[in-house]
């Protein structure tokens, strides 16, 4: 499936614009983690995520904690993921 804004939401906010934590729950959309690392698959946030940003990601198989590089282009960093 594709991403699925329903799915994401946000955990933390650090004041002054610093970072968000976000938490985005791809196993209710029934995707396995690797289309969810894949390129362009959070495009549709693109608006709401911003620099600096964390993304924790709850996919069907697995897990992973994500950096927000960049926004233009979506650019984003793998920090640690683990597979179930």
């Amino acid at each position: 499936m594709a991403f699925q804004i329903r799915y994401l939401e946000v955990l933390a906010y650090a004041p002054g614009n610093a970072f968000t934590l976000w938490h985005y729950c791809a196993r209710h959309a029934s995707d396995p983690l690797e289309a969810v690392l894949a390129d362009g698959y959070f495009l549709p946030a693109d608006d709401m995520l911003n620099p600096g940003d964390r993304v924790m990601v709850q996919a069907t198989d697995g897990a992973a904690d994500l950096y927000i590089a960049s926004i233009a282009p979506l650019r984003l960093i793998k920090i640690s993921e683990v597979l179930i």
